[in-house]
């Protein structure tokens, strides 16, 4: 009974998985009330439930062998300690994020940073641009492409030469 407890919590987080999935906006009304429901259903579910396993061991003890009850101590904290991580990470993503897209200066970061990967030489595999050493989304990729087509090259697409397949394996290892 008491896992089908966090299992209710676990509808909220796999929908909050599958709105992310789907490209849900993360200030739109659906994710933000599925975002409302994992976390006001996270502590009772999950923390209760192990609450109540906590009280059962301390009341009745002595129903249970010995080696039985100390597994259930070293249970009961690995997941105390894993859905306290949890917990944070959901805290620090959903509400936190919030916080840190209100901010103006994380705007300006942001478009910074997007100004320095267009300056910078990409190398586009299979679809997905490498600049810098790290992975764009697409939108960055289309303009980069407009940008950079002298500059970059095909990896693991169509050459039409050894060579220039040489030096596009080249140019992805010295930029990755």
């Amino acid at each position: 009974m008491i896992a089908l407890l966090a299992e209710v919590n676990s509808i909220f987080l796999h929908a909050r998985k599958l709105l992310q999935m789907s490209g849900f906006g993360f200030s739109g009304w659906l994710y933000q009330s599925n975002s409302a429901a994992n976390l006001i259903s996270f502590v009772p579910c999950r923390f209760g439930g192990l609450a109540w396993i906590i009280y059962g061991m301390t009341r009745w003890n002595e129903r249970v062998s010995q080696v039985y009850l100390y597994l259930l101590v070293a249970a009961v904290f690995v997941l105390w300690v894993t859905n306290m991580i949890l917990y944070w990470r959901l805290i620090s993503s959903d509400l936190l994020r919030r916080q840190r897209q209100a901010s103006p200066a994380a705007t300006a970061d942001a478009v910074a940073t997007l100004q320095v990967a267009s300056t910078s030489m990409s190398v586009h595999c299979n679809g997905v641009a490498a600049v810098s050493g790290s992975l764009l989304g697409h939108v960055v990729i289309d303009r980069i492409q407009q940008q950079h087509e002298q500059k970059g090259c095909i990896a693991n697409g169509p050459s039409t030469s050894l060579i220039m397949r040489q030096r596009c394996i080249s140019i992805a290892n010295d930029s990755l």
